[in-house]
């Protein structure tokens, strides 16, 4: 379909052998761009919730391995009980801790386009750096709270609190480091 004229300013449009027809053009509603913007969150979340749930599941069944009672060796159902966990009580856990991710992921991806945009300007490429750093521990922070909320059964925020004053207590803190040194 070809328009009269060849630029389509007259509003004709011809068919393939010269007959006039009526003009159309695709055009999107209103609601479609933000509509596909939460359908690929909801996928991304979607994914990062799957991904949650083998960490959960595999942390659990290695849990159940490392606490048996000396001298267990029927392990059987282990899985099963990890993925009972994991889609039963702790399933609010696995759809934060995932949540928590694809907002990383979505805030690093806009990151990194910015910087790409803006390649001369050394103040971007400076904040994407340290929200690099910033986006590491909160991933970090989120896989181990994953894994100690398998092992408890701890909520989400409960776990990474806890993960937190782990990491804290175990990465030599300043008041430690000098109480080393001295």
């Amino acid at each position: 379909s070809g328009a009269v004229g060849g630029d389509g300013s007259s509003g004709v449009c011809v068919d393939g052998v010269g007959a006039a027809v009526d003009c159309c053009a695709w055009e999107t509603e209103a609601w479609v761009p933000p509509y596909l913007f939460l359908a690929a969150v909801s996928g991304i979340w979607f994914i990062s919730a799957a991904l949650e749930t083998r960490l959960f599941v595999i942390g659990g069944t290695i849990c159940q391995w490392y606490f048996a009672p000396v001298g267990t060796s029927d392990f059987s159902g282990g899985v099963r009980r990890a993925l009972g966990h994991a889609l039963g009580p702790s399933f609010g856990s696995v759809c934060f801790g995932s949540f928590v991710l694809t907002m990383v992921e979505l805030a690093r991806s806009a990151a990194e386009r910015l910087r790409r945009e803006d390649r001369d300007n050394i103040l971007v490429c400076i904040i994407v750096t340290c929200l690099e750093c910033v986006y590491a521990i909160i991933e970090y922070i989120s896989k181990f709270a994953m894994l100690q909320a398998s092992i408890t059964g701890e909520a989400f925020c409960e776990a990474a609190a806890s993960v937190t004053d782990l990491l804290s207590r175990n990465f030599l803190t300043d008041r430690q480091s000098t109480r080393l040194n001295s």
